[in-house]
Parts: C-alpha cells; sequence; structure tokens
C-alpha cells in the first residue's frame, strides 16, 4: 500500500521490462474522493492559472490607466475564471496528470484552460505534453493518451483501433511527425520566455536529450481510467505489442488506474458544492 503523495492507493499488477513497465493501481474510497474534490477540481478549473492572471493584473492596474475605467480586477473574474463544463472523460484527463505529476516524476505545466480554445479537438495531438525526469537530472519529453471506460470487458474497447488507446501510442513510436508537432508546441510557449524560466530550461534539457539519443529519447505514457474490478488483461497485451516496436531510448508505461465509484459521478463530484473553486 503507498500512503505519500496521493493518500493511499494499492499496485494490483505490475510487470517491467527493462526501463518500461505496466501496472494497476486501486484507489482507497475517501482518499481518491477527497483528492477529486480539492487537487484534481482545483487543477481541472485551472485555479492556480487564474490567481498568477489575477496578481498580474492587480500588479499592473494603475500604471496601464485601467483605474480611470470605474471597473477593478474583481469585476473580470468572468474573463478570468475557467467556465469549463464537467465531462467525465476530461476530468479522468485530469485526473491522469496529477497521478503523473505525484508518483511518476512528471512535470506539466499549462492546465485545462489553456486548452479551451478548442475543447472539441486537442490542438496538441496529444492528451498529455510535458516532461519526465529521468533520473541523474535529465529530462525527457513526455507524451501520452488517457481513456476512459465503464465497460466490463477486459481490455475494453477504448484501447482498439486508430484512434483507441493502442493505435494512438502506436504513432507515438512511429510516426515522427506526430512527436514532432508535439515538440513545436512547446517549443512556441517557450519562444519569448526568459532563459531562467523552468519550462524553457526543461525544454531545452529535453531537446538535447531528443537529439543525443537519435530522436527516440521520450517516454510515452497510456493511462486507463477504469470503474470496474482490476484485471492485468486490460494492459498485458497492449504493453507486450508496444514494447515490442519502442525504440532504443524509449521508455513506455501503461497504468491502469481503478475508481471505487462509477466515471460518470466524475462529474458530479468534482462540483459536489455547485461552485467551482473560485467562489463562482
Amino acid at each position: 500500500m503507498v500512503t505519500n503523495g496521493l493518500n493511499n492507493y494499492k499496485i494490483v499488477y505490475q510487470e517491467k521490462n527493462n526501463d518500461s513497465l505496466y501496472f494497476g493501481v486501486e484507489f482507497e474510497e475517501n482518499d481518491i474522493l477527497d483528492y477529486v474534490k480539492t487537487t484534481v477540481k482545483e487543477k481541472y478549473f485551472s485555479v492556480e492559472s487564474t490567481n498568477e492572471i489575477i496578481q498580474d493584473h492587480e500588479e499592473n492596474w494603475i500604471e496601464f490607466g485601467l483605474d480611470s475605467t470605474g471597473f477593478s480586477v474583481n469585476n473580470l473574474s468572468d474573463i478570468f475564471t475557467s467556465n469549463l463544463k464537467p465531462k467525465d472523460w476530461k476530468i479522468g484527463e485530469t485526473l491522469a496528470k496529477c497521478f503523473l505529476e505525484e508518483e511518476r516524476n512528471a512535470k506539466f505545466y499549462y492546465d485545462n484552460i489553456d486548452d479551451a480554445r478548442n475543447i472539441n479537438a486537442n490542438i496538441q495531438g496529444a492528451d498529455i505534453v510535458g516532461f519526465h525526469n529521468h533520473g541523474k537530472s535529465s529530462i525527457m519529453f513526455l507524451f501520452g493518451e488517457v481513456k476512459t471506460s465503464s465497460s466490463d470487458k477486459y481490455p475494453p474497447n477504448v484501447v482498439y483501433g486508430k484512434s483507441g488507446l493502442e493505435g494512438q501510442l502506436t504513432d507515438l513510436i512511429e510516426e515522427k511527425e506526430v512527436v514532432n508537432n508535439l515538440i513545436r508546441t512547446i517549443a512556441i510557449k517557450t519562444t519569448n520566455l526568459n532563459i531562467n524560466n523552468e519550462l524553457k530550461k526543461n525544454y531545452f534539457r529535453a531537446l538535447k536529450y531528443f537529439l543525443e539519443t537519435d530522436k527516440c529519447g521520450y517516454k510515452i505514457v497510456g493511462i486507463l481510467i477504469r470503474d470496474v474490478n482490476p484485471n492485468k488483461m486490460d494492459l498485458e497485451k497492449r504493453f507486450k505489442k508496444l514494447n515490442s516496436i519502442i525504440k532504443k531510448k524509449m521508455v513506455l508505461e501503461l497504468i491502469g488506474c481503478y475508481l471505487p465509484f462509477s466515471i460518470k459521478s466524475l462529474e458530479q463530484i468534482i462540483m459536489d458544492d455547485g461552485e467551482n473553486p473560485d467562489g463562482s
């Protein structure tokens, strides 16, 4: 039983092959409920980003003469606050990112609010775009996909097909243009940042490792969010198949996250007080 980071969970199955592995985790009900209501909720509604925006505007409000408009920063909460409608699959993605950051040495620099320009299509080309600390101060790109399913089939249908988990992860392994587009997305976000900015530094560290490994040094993650009994059949064959095609220096990780409540209830759980975390 793991009792740090994401409170309590137990690893119910696991298999490793060199640096790659797959495993399943089962969460304790009260702990995961509290986690979704707090950490996941704050990340879903981009509370930290919103607070940074408000602070920046408060510091520059008088400097740029906005006080003459008769408005204050507080009058603009409808602009600055994320009004993303709860969707169970999107909450599942946020839970996956939180788990990766707290338990799997991942780092992400943008929340859901940053992807809200087109919530029906992920312009990045992947659910997960970030960085992984690979040990010995080595940083690598982290790309991945998240799927949610309540199906009683093992594995569920969401792993099959071109748009399924296996197909999308295969593209991350074999299609250079897919990976190039993801790196380009990060590069655009870092272009005008100060050289001491953490995102910019990690980008160049990851890019260096990527180039040193003949453009193969990055981590690929696939996560299944489930509300059924844990079963390694969800991931076992997918792992073996994908692991057989990864190139040297690539790292593959498949994770099954098993919830003690229905996936459909995530929308209600995250809004259980009827408010966004900012009180709106």
